[in-house]
């Protein structure tokens, strides 16, 4: 064979020079890296550096671990609508990096900084690692060990004419990566453009990837080329496979694996790359997968697509085993680690779950039926109680029949009745005498304790008992209130005739309101002497007596129908409201739902000088707070050992969305606990919720989702979702005056019910001039007889 020497020559020469080139860069890069590090450090010693909560645009999510509250729940801000691109998985370890922003104690200028948690699925810890750089990372991958932040640069022209506006959108970027070390710094500037511009194929969207165990970045095209390039961003050798590829994982060593599907064969291959070479793993059939992480086991473990089936294959001998099944819904676009023992931990929004093999084989369904009434705030309940009671699922099933409320009823009762349907149902308050006659549901008495029991509110044990047994598991609903200035009448309950006395003397003074009332939904001024008053002085149910028909009666009528004919024109804004009454204009101010929220407005605005009322006088009648909706528990259901503990459990992290409806165990529950909780919109925003906790006495400004200090509840929700301190500017609180309206609530009594009905029925006939003040309270005279002489 015939050997050119000096063709030979000629190529180490230049395998020489290169390999000296590329060898300089790489320590230009790190010299350079080194030095901004050492800059970076002594600026951030020397000015104090802090890391804020004042994240930028995005949505929060909690990185959160339930196991024994191991993990402290906290905020991730996500740029991006997939947030899983701002997380990753490598081996036994799942990250989630953050953009945010450093402020200085100093002078408190802002710098960008990127937070990086690390949580080892061994050891079930987290490690914080904290970077200042000005950049906005775009997503994140990582191989064997090594982070790799990708993030853009926009390139502005440069020869813009005068007056012209050029937006972000409309230019281009330059693609780059950053190198995360361990100690805080990043090694910048590899440029992608080879990728992006320069290559022959069109990089798919967030398609680079960095691949640990060659030290290369692999690109995909959406022509289905892909490109490979070494660390400097060179692009070193294509290959073009005319399929279309997708990344599903990586080996333990990290090293990628591809999935290349469509084509002229219509064949699905599964491959790595090797020395500028494609590896098959596999060809033939499509197995759908979704994601893959190889085992301790050397197995690979992948999810099929569209499910949350799990499949250990052995690549070796082929054979592939279904292991686990889960929720689908839970694993979609989700990154997967494997720990030593073989548990599978899923990183998903932000939320981790670990699915153990004996989980796995020991699950537990529990049905549930939206009857009616559902109250979105338990759908919450049910997730955290999953994601702490492994192998516990919540199955939501409907029943099949018409339209038809009667047909929909019979169905449902027959369901439970013969152990078909659902193991909790949600229902009306009204709905209940139905289920219970149905002999369909299960007394829950066994939940509580006896000393519990005794120690509970009363509403509580009257709208969930029946003879002295639980068949309920309620809820509750709150009616409106109505505040007023302080010393209006003397306290902070009212009977109808103490407000018609106090308006009369105030006609007489001349001093007469421009409005009864404003913010409520009716301008019926007879909702202020009727709905917001005990009136039990014109109604005795055990004597099964009433009075309407006397003087004072009527003139209270006269008096409604006076300010009705005023037809004030109410202001519509909470504040403008609350400064009317204020000023004067109006006697009350009614708050519809009531919350902390609300309660913190009015407080801002009226301060001491207003107090609530219309709370009623006796425990009997009024409705301040009303029961509304409950869940009841199948008489047939199975696995009740498990539903016993889930209802002890949403007993202690249960809240209703106007507030929180955590079911108190003792009188003392309201000193201990944060009571309030409140969505965002009518739409619910998940997202936005508070966490209930202790916090601290000293009731600083706090901006975090998990309180873990002792104290006494005191928290709101801004605008942007953080948890803030309610107090007064002074900084001391009044929880304690919104604790005495909640413990000064009692349920309303049904049996009133009708009889407001009917008192409202007639007064709209009288505000239409069909009768007079006097033929009215005859008529309510004569219809709550009727209905009191039929009374059970």
């Amino acid at each position: 064979m015939k050997i050119n020497l000096k063709s030979i020559i000629t190529c180490l020469i230049l395998a020489t020079i290169i390999l000296f080139i590329i060898l300089y860069e790489k320590s230009e890069a790190a010299s350079v890296a080194d030095a901004s590090k050492d800059e970076l450090v002594a600026t951030a010693i020397s000015q104090k550096w802090k890391i804020s909560d004042e994240i930028g645009t995005g949505e929060q999510l909690l990185f959160s671990e339930y196991y024994e509250d191991v993990l402290p729940i906290e905020r991730l801000s996500f740029t991006e609508q997939n947030k899983n691109y701002l997380c990753a998985a490598d081996g036994n370890k799942l990250y989630a990096v953050e953009n945010m922003y450093a402020k200085s104690k100093k002078d408190s200028t802002e710098i960008c900084a990127q937070r990086l948690r690390i949580f080892d699925c061994n050891t079930r810890e987290i490690t914080t690692i904290y970077y200042f750089e000005d950049i906005r990372v775009d997503y994140m991958t990582v191989s064997n060990g090594k982070v790799v932040f990708f993030y853009s640069e926009i390139v502005w022209p440069t020869d813009l004419k005068e007056g012209q506006t050029v937006y972000a959108e409309d230019c281009s970027k330059n693609h780059y990566a950053a190198i995360a070390r361990e100690d805080g710094t990043l090694q910048m500037g590899v440029d992608l453009l080879d990728f992006t511009i320069k290559s022959a194929g069109t990089v798919k969207d967030k398609g680079i990837y960095y691949e640990g165990a060659s030290d290369r970045f692999i690109a995909v095209c959406d022509d289905g080329k892909i490109l490979v390039a070494n660390r400097l961003g060179k692009v070193l050798h294509a290959y073009n496979t005319k399929k279309t590829v997708k990344l599903l994982g990586q080996t333990r060593n990290g090293t990628l694996i591809f999935k290349a599907s469509g084509g002229d064969d219509k064949s699905t291959e599964y491959f790595w790359l090797d020395d500028y070479q494609q590896k098959t793993l596999y060809t033939g059939d499509n197995l759908y997968i979704s994601s893959l992480v190889e085992a301790p086991d050397s197995n690979i473990i992948y999810r099929t697509e569209s499910s949350g089936t799990y499949v250990k294959w052995n690549t070796k001998t082929g054979e592939r085993e279904k292991i686990c099944d889960f929720e689908s819904a839970y694993l979609s676009y989700s990154n997967v680690a494997i720990n030593n023992k073989g548990e599978i931990f899923v990183l998903k929004d932000g939320d981790i779950r670990v699915f153990s093999k004996e989980s796995s084989k020991e699950r537990v369904t529990i049905k549930i039926q939206k009857y009616e009434l559902w109250d979105p705030n338990i759908d919450r309940v049910m997730k955290e109680y999953e994601r702490t009671h492994p192998g516990v699922t919540f199955e939501t099933v409907s029943v099949s029949a018409d339209e038809n409320d009667k047909d929909r009823l019979e169905t449902t009762l027959k369901a439970l009745s013969n152990g078909t349907g659902a193991d909790l149902v949600s229902i009306a308050a009204s709905s209940f005498e139905d289920f219970y006659e149905a002999g369909c549901i299960k007394d829950i008495s066994d939940i509580f304790t006896q000393e519990e029991k005794n120690n509970m509110f009363d509403y509580f044990l009257e709208a969930a008992c029946v003879d002295g047994k639980i068949y309920r598991y309620p809820s509750f609903g709150s009616g409106s209130i109505l505040v007023t200035l302080k010393g209006t009448f003397g306290g902070s309950s009212y009977s109808a005739t103490d407000l018609l006395k106090f308006l009369e003397k105030r006609e007489k003074e001349g001093k007469a309101y421009k409005g009864l009332f404003a913010g409520g939904v009716s301008s019926n001024p007879f909702i202020v002497f009727s709905e917001a008053m005990d009136i039990s002085e014109f109604v005795d149910l055990e004597e099964k007596t009433c009075n309407y028909d006397t003087d004072a009666f009527v003139r209270i009528l006269k008096m409604c129908k006076e300010y009705k004919d005023k037809n004030y024109k109410e202001p519509t804004g909470e504040k403008d409201i609350y400064k009317a009454l204020m000023n004067g204009d109006i006697l009350f101010a009614e708050i519809q739902y009531m919350s902390f929220d609300n309660f913190d407005t009015f407080k801002e605005v009226c301060g001491d000088d207003a107090v609530i009322v219309g709370y009623p006088t006796t425990a009997e009648s009024g409705n301040v707070m009303s029961y509304s909706r409950a869940l009841v528990v199948g008489k047939k259901a199975k696995n009740y050992d498990t539903i016993k503990d889930f209802l002890n459990y949403l007993s202690k992290n249960y809240y209703s969305s106007a507030y929180a409806n955590v079911i108190p165990t003792t009188k003392d529950y309201f000193d201990e606990k944060i009571i309030y909780g409140e969505y965002k919109d009518v739409e619910y925003d998940f997202s936005s919720k508070l966490y209930y906790e202790d916090i601290s006495d000293d009731y600083q400004e706090i901006k975090t989702e998990l309180i873990t200090n002792s104290g006494k509840p005191a928290l709101k929700m801004d605008d942007n979702g953080y948890c803030l301190l309610a107090g007064r500017s002074d900084g001391t609180s009044y929880v304690d005056e919104y604790m005495k309206y909640f413990e000064s609530m009692r349920l309303i009594d049904e049996r009133f019910s009708p009889v407001y009905d009917i008192m409202n029925e007639e007064v709209e006939k009288m505000y239409a001039g069909k009768v007079t003040e006097k033929e009215t309270a005859k008529a309510i005279q004569k219809r709550v007889s009727e209905y009191l002489s039929n009374l059970q």
